[in-house]
């Protein structure tokens, strides 16, 4: 065997034992990084397993338990008052009756003036201390207010509910606010 036949030969054999140790190294980052990623899915597949059954007694003991809701019936409407209770008599000689809608606007075409913001007052005054409710007799006491002269408008009475209390006071606001030379 010649020099250069071996030279060649241990070129060969150099190629040949560097190549197993590259191929070992990505073989073992390869692995490595798979490892990493595989252990991290194991991980999270069990926790969903922990995490499924869970929710699920969560869910059902929030059902079962849960806060007791109290049963959706009709509502409730005022209790119905006698006739005799459900007239009102302004300071005048006019009964309304508020079981009948016509009564009121009926009666307010037919009075004078200051029959009128007795009626409006009056009726407004039921409608808030009899059956609470506001919106009811918040128009009643709008007219009221606009009815009255510009000077009592905004002049808060001990009679007064808070509801008209609270008419006159945003009334005095709103000239106020319109006119502030005032």
């Amino acid at each position: 065997m010649s020099n250069e036949e071996y030279d060649s030969d241990d070129d060969w054999i150099r190629a040949h034992a560097v190549l197993p140790r590259v191929r070992d190294d990505i073989r073992d980052r390869a692995l490595r990084n798979s490892s990493i990623t595989l252990r991290r899915r194991r991980r999270v597949r069990s926790a969903a397993y922990l995490a499924v059954p869970m929710f699920a007694i969560g869910l059902s003991l929030g059902i079962t338990i849960g806060i007791p809701v109290k049963p959706a019936g009709p509502i409730e409407s005022p209790p119905p008052v006698v006739a005799a209770e459900q007239a009102v008599t302004p300071p005048g000689s006019i009964v309304i009756d508020l079981n009948d809608p016509e009564s009121v606007p009926l009666a307010l075409t037919t009075a004078t003036p200051k029959q009128r913001l007795a009626i409006l007052k009056a009726v407004g005054d039921t409608y808030l201390q009899e059956y609470d409710d506001a919106a009811t007799a918040l128009p009643y006491y709008r007219q009221y207010v606009d009815g009255l002269p510009e000077q009592e408008q905004f002049i808060v009475k001990e009679s007064d509910t808070w509801l008209l209390a609270q008419l006159r006071e945003s009334k005095r606001l709103e000239v106020g606010y319109a006119n502030p030379s005032q």
